[in-house]
């Protein structure tokens, strides 16, 4: 009996999973998790104040040496409003992708887990 040769449908999940790694790579990186933000250049350094990591990393540093941060609330705001701003951009581009179909597309795609194309 021959294998089966029909093609299957590709899910949507394989082409964005890879999407995320150019963006968090380089903020792991310039975020002064694997080492010092002092080591690196000024420039870098004051660009890679605004990572969303770099203020995580800032706050969780010093719990782990049963130390308060110096300074909280600028990396907590940072990354407040960060979250915001990625809960909003979520919000906006599922309502666009969903616009048509309303809830039961919504509801559809989950049930079988990944929409297909």
């Amino acid at each position: 009996m021959p294998a089966n040769t029909t093609p299957q449908p590709k899910l949507r999940s394989d082409n964005w999973t890879l999407t995320p790694i150019p963006v968090l790579s380089p903020m792991m990186f310039l975020s002064g998790v694997f080492f010092p933000r002092e080591q690196l250049p000024p420039l870098v350094r004051t660009l890679s104040a605004a990572l969303p990591l770099t203020n995580a990393v800032e706050l969780v540093r010093p719990l782990f040496m049963d130390q308060w941060p110096a300074q909280p609330l600028r990396p907590a705001l940072v990354l407040a409003f960060t979250t915001l701003g990625a809960f909003w951009l979520a919000l906006a581009l599922t309502r666009r992708r969903f616009r048509g179909g309303g809830a039961l597309v919504i509801v559809a795609c989950y049930a079988r887990h990944f929409c297909l194309k």
